[in-house]
């Protein structure tokens, strides 16, 4: 991942916020909270529409990102997909299961019309498992997040095939250093994670 970092230009700017994260592709640039891992997810949309293309013939357009882009990582994805959701009686159990695994409802003290009221929101267990409940939603097309209420985005930005893929390569790249959470989903996104893999290894190369 190092590697990765030294031979891809660096983004633009960084700015720090402590209610929301994103990333802008046609700024290059990215809004942030001072968590390593959600850094590292914005990182790793940063890395994935720095690495995409940029121009179609003569027309400039918005960055592409090269996880939509790329047939052999969509089709990888899709495949995982296929695997995890054919039989789909059994989908609510396996989404139940995970949600055991991985999410606890945890609290915080908010002051509304001068009360103080303590608030639930669900959260992954252990550093690494809101980024695999992500991916869990991407391939569920947002319905752990909506349904479940795990972390997640949800059914309508899931809707969109595209966030599928990058929410997914961004998730990856978040968890490059988290051993017990990639051997995690080695059961769920095999052939998905084979291809991110093999981009990791091309972009060292660069």
């Amino acid at each position: 991942t190092l590697k990765v970092f030294n031979n891809v230009p660096l983004v633009n700017g960084i700015t720090l916020n402590q209610k929301k994260a994103y990333f802008r592709p046609s700024e290059d640039t990215l809004v942030t909270n001072t968590n390593a891992g959600t850094l590292a997810h914005e990182y790793g949309h940063y890395i994935d529409y720095k690495t995409g293309s940029r121009k179609i013939g003569e027309f400039d357009i918005a960055p592409k990102p090269w996880s939509f882009e790329n047939k052999k990582f969509r089709e990888a994805f899709e495949k995982d997909v296929e695997i995890f959701t054919v039989d789909a009686t059994k989908v609510a159990d396996k989404l139940e299961k995970y949600h055991k695994e991985l999410v606890e409802l945890r609290y915080y003290d908010k002051k509304i019309r001068g009360r103080t009221r303590r608030i639930g929101y669900y959260e992954g267990k252990l550093e690494g498992d809101r980024y695999i409940c992500d991916i869990i939603d991407a391939m569920v097309k947002g319905k752990f997040h909506s349904i479940n209420k795990a972390p997640g985005h949800g059914l309508n930005y899931y809707k969109n095939k595209q966030k599928q893929m990058t929410e997914t390569f961004a998730n990856l790249f978040a968890l490059q250093k988290n051993k017990r959470a990639l051997d995690f989903l080695k059961d769920i996104i095999p052939n998905t994670m084979k291809q991110f893999d093999e981009r990791i290894k091309e972009l060292a190369k660069w």
